[in-house]
């Protein structure tokens, strides 16, 4: 297929300010523009922050290094490193603290549980620590535009017609051959929760809270409700998780695999969880707590309880509105979701769409998807002869909850869904976790394969609860995407001792790994 450089070849550049206009500069919008600029286009990219519930702002660089995944792991970090203070006891580490506790029947070190763990931890040196990491992140970006020569502007943007955006609060527009939108999501608090809109925060605002959460309440079942919950217990905070029905609902998460994570949480992890069942109310008490009213789904009657924080990670919403997206004929789903074909072109030919507001019919909201989006993206509009396009086969992610998920390929659930059942074939156990032998830690890991029995047993799907998982799981992605068989894999001879390894010696009927080394 001839690709859109080609097919347009002879409008570019004259009759436009831009060759490329990019609303939004996230990691899909920046990588978008970089990428152009270096094949020669003429871009502008529009970005600006419009204040969370709670006043939350931040600079150019998008959801995910500023708060998203690169401030969710750095905290992530911050919980395990509490977990490795526990375990250092068990390794022989005396450490500088006034007083252990030796008597706690209910921590299974006995050594600083997680409760005992807010006198030793600082929140506002964590936190100064993130922000240190985004405002780095932004001078850097602002950089890198500069060397380009993009044009950037902190504005939003309107579309005035197919080749048109006026920038806010001025008369001013720019025109543009091509233009792309990459506004990103943010998160939703249901407004029909009286109060929840005043008085909840999201992960908008999570990492750069200037008082410690305290006691907190975790509205959802995601992965990011999960995951903020695994770190905030971890940090030493009272943390409850409540949850709607399930936790990782996601048809990409394998559900036996999701209900471990949880079951983790609650063992090992000092998370506790309120399931089924939904906030009905939330008000501010005279001392700035939340006194949240909440119901079982499966009982009658009303419950509270007071926490110092209440957020909710109950999903996300396509950040489109002010796009004018009606005006020039913008198809978008009843979500708000801008609906793209597979080179990600909107119904109007020179308008393109990428990252978490498009609807596909894959829809993963992964910065390293937007990412990869927009550099094909750029290839097809401004490489010759280039037809590239994002294969959203085999996309891989991990859940950072305490222990780690990693997943690439097909859950159970959808498996049999798409296969059928009878052809399919599944190996699973749990493991040893090597490093929790010495600290008496009793969480182990989980590894799961899923194979199709009419292709020789290649494998579609590929589960891993255990430390790590992303770094895991990301090696064996490319096996995957290249159709790599069960035999393949017991071909492979596995580096010892790993966690890995576990994948190396699966065999039918076999769900525990009771010892190592044969």
């Amino acid at each position: 297929m001839a690709s859109i450089a080609n097919e347009l070849k002879c409008l570019l550049s004259h009759q436009f300010q831009y060759d490329l206009i990019v609303i939004g500069g996230g990691s899909g919008g920046l990588r978008l523009s970089k990428t152009a600029a270096d094949l020669g286009a003429k871009v502008a990219l529009l970005d600006y922050v419009k204040p969370s519930t709670q006043g939350s702002t931040w600079k150019l660089g998008g959801t995910c290094v500023n708060v998203g995944c690169i401030p969710k792991k750095q905290m992530h970090f911050a919980a395990e490193m509490g977990d490795k203070i526990r375990e250092a006891f068990n390794y022989g580490w005396k450490l500088p603290f006034d007083e252990v506790d030796e008597s706690n029947e209910d921590d299974i070190f006995n050594h600083f549980p997680a409760h005992r763990r807010q006198p030793y931890f600082d929140w506002n040196t964590l936190v100064q620590g993130v922000l240190n990491t985004r405002s780095g992140s932004s001078f850097v970006y602002n950089g890198e535009l500069r060397k380009r020569k993009i044009d950037y502007f902190n504005a939003l943007g309107s579309l005035q017609d197919s080749h048109t955006v006026q920038l806010s609060g001025s008369f001013q527009t720019i025109t543009g051959q091509y233009i792309v939108l990459s506004p990103g999501g943010r998160p939703l608090i249901p407004s029909e929760i009286p109060g929840a809109l005043e008085n909840a925060i999201t992960s908008d605002d999570i990492f750069a809270l200037k008082k410690a959460p305290g006691k907190t309440l975790v509205v959802g079942g995601s992965y990011i409700a999960l995951e903020s919950a695994g770190f905030l217990a971890g940090i030493g905070f009272d943390t409850t998780v409540m949850v709607r029905s399930k936790v990782l609902r996601h048809e990409n998460f394998d559900q036996e695999v999701a209900s471990i994570v949880q079951q983790h949480m609650q063992e090992y992890h000092h998370v506790k969880f309120l399931q089924p069942a939904i906030p009905v109310r939330i008000e501010k008490l005279e001392d700035g707590k939340k006194l949240v009213t909440f119901k079982y789904a499966d009982k009658e009657g009303e419950l509270q309880d007071v926490f110092d924080t209440v957020m909710f990670a109950t999903g996300r919403y396509a950040d489109v509105k002010g796009l004018n997206l009606d005006s020039v004929g913008v198809q978008y789903t009843k979500e708000g979701k801008v609906i793209v074909n597979d080179e990600e072109r909107t119904s109007v030919n020179n308008i393109f769409a990428i990252g978490d507001i498009i609807e596909n019919g894959f829809n993963y909201e992964l910065t390293p998807v937007a990412i990869q989006q927009g550099k094909y993206l750029a290839w097809r509009l401004f490489k010759q002869d280039c037809d590239k396009k994002v294969d959203y086969q085999f996309v891989p992610t991990t859940v950072f909850t305490p222990i780690e998920y990693g997943v690439v390929g097909y859950s159970e659930e959808k498996a049999k869904r798409v296969f059928g059942a009878d052809n399919l074939m599944i190996y699973k156990k749990t493991f040893n976790i090597l490093e929790h032998k010495i600290a008496e830690k009793p969480e182990k890991g989980f590894v799961k394969l899923i194979c199709l029995k009419n292709e020789n047993e290649r494998v579609i799907g590929l589960h891993f609860v255990g430390p790590n998982a992303g770094e895991v799981v990301q090696g064996f992605v490319l096996a995957l995407k290249k159709g790599c068989t069960k035999e393949e894999f017991d071909d492979v001879i596995g580096i010892h001792p790993t966690n890995a390894e576990s994948f190396m010696y699966l065999e039918a009927g076999v769900y525990e790994d009771k010892t190592c080394c044969g």
